[in-house]
């Protein structure tokens, strides 16, 4: 279910910021708009010879303050993600709390202490990302095609007409993913706390295991359990990696489309050169991921084999921003990853810590900057030949991103 009415319910203040997030949005959509309608004009004239000296003024003016607009919204807008995440935690935590307090010093009889730690930790973590970026993204993803539509239309109606006939594609695409990833994603939270459970009660009673010598019983015991959501995991990992190509499908082959009606359009004489030109702009877009007003992208990776067969794979991760003054708020040093064959690749952190296995680690050093960009080397060392993908995750003080290189398409060095 996309709009889980209940949990909903259970934070009433985070609708405001929910709503704000969306209003801000959109009037960043606007912006953008106004400045690429100013700047196809411009075009426009200037490749048919009949601007005037004051056109290119207007339309400097006009970008201007579409770009000032477009900052406001966009620090706002991420502003109302973490104050309604913020409040969902709050909220939830201390609902959790006074559970615990009611059911009183017996509580561990009808749920396990894993479990409550477990739901009130990452549980609820989890959620941050649902309310913060899920609910706002969600029904902008409604309002935006609407009102790309209102003014498309008026430029040309059938390039219009299939830009908006392929937003319904992507929630029914959505659902259909849902209805296959439910059962499995139960599964992964079943055998997750099942799993945390067992941990933390071999912890407590590992005095008395020794005691008896059987550890080593509990030992084979949780590895069979280890291995178990080793595989869920990379079912559940393999299942997102599917179902972002198909909404990558989806969306993308919707703005192809319209950008071919508007080519079409054009030649065939029923569009003006601008018309054309602001149609293709507003709808193509690249393949970024949104952090907390930064918009990270992949820029090329290079994949290379070692003397003994491990690999390394060094990428190029840009980071844009207009909110230059928070450079450093992301610790880029913290970036792990996990591959398809359930390899982990520890962060900076982690290896100088030794708190993991040094042979499969990322390092990340800065590669450039600017007032409005940040350039970023990213080197995976020991990449399995098996190997065939790798999940790239960052998450740290409340930000998380995450991104997938497809091993098979990057070229051997």
């Amino acid at each position: 279910m996309m709009i889980n009415k209940r949990l909903i319910g259970t934070v009433p203040e985070s609708k405001r910021y929910v709503a704000g997030n969306v209003i801000l949005q959109w009037c960043s959509l606007l912006a953008n708009i106004a400045m690429m309608t100013a700047i196809t004009r411009l075009l426009a004239a200037l490749y048919l010879n009949a601007a005037d000296g004051a056109m290119p003024t207007e339309t400097g003016l006009t970008a201007l303050c579409a770009v000032v607009i477009r900052f406001f919204c966009t620090t706002g807008s991420a502003r109302m993600g973490y104050l309604s995440s913020r409040a969902v935690k709050r909220t939830l935590r201390a609902a959790i709390y006074e559970k615990l307090l009611r059911l009183g010093a017996s509580y561990n009889e009808q749920v396990k202490t894993s479990e409550i730690v477990q739901v009130a930790v990452e549980g609820v973590d989890q959620l941050e990302t649902y309310f913060g970026a899920y609910l706002p993204q969600f029904f902008y993803a409604m309002l935006a095609p609407v009102t790309l539509f209102a003014v498309l239309c008026r430029v040309n109606l059938p390039a219009s007409l299939v830009l908006l006939v392929c937003v319904p594609l992507i929630p029914v695409a959505i659902a259909a993913v849902q209805t296959w990833a439910k059962k499995l994603l139960s599964k992964y939270w079943g055998q997750y706390t099942a799993l945390g459970d067992t941990f933390l009660e071999n912890l407590q009673g590992l005095t008395t295991l020794k005691i008896y010598q059987a550890d080593e019983a509990k030992n084979e015991e949780m590895n069979v359990q280890a291995e178990k959501f080793r595989r869920i995991t990379m079912k559940v990992l393999t299942m997102q990696l599917n179902s972002i190509t198909i909404m990558d499908l989806i969306a993308y082959g919707g703005a192809a489309l319209g950008v071919i009606m508007a080519a079409t359009q054009y030649r065939a004489g029923h569009v003006t050169l601008g018309g054309a030109l602001l149609i293709i702009l507003l709808a193509a877009e690249e393949e970024t991921v949104e952090l907390e007003g930064c918009t990270l992208s992949l820029d090329g990776a290079v994949l290379w084999s070692g003397p003994v067969g491990e690999r390394s794979m060094e990428l190029c991760l840009r980071a844009e921003t207009l909110r230059f003054w928070e450079k450093g708020g992301c610790q880029f040093e913290h970036i792990t990853a996990t591959d398809d064959l359930g390899s982990h690749y520890a962060s900076e952190y982690e290896w100088s810590m030794k708190a993991a296995d040094f042979r499969r680690h990322i390092y990340v050093y800065l590669d450039g900057w600017g007032p409005f960009y940040q350039n970023y080397r990213v080197q995976v060392r020991g990449i399995a030949p098996e190997a065939e993908w790798i999940r790239l995750e960052y998450r740290l003080l409340g930000r998380s991103f995450s991104l997938n290189v497809d091993l098979t398409k990057e070229a051997e060095a």
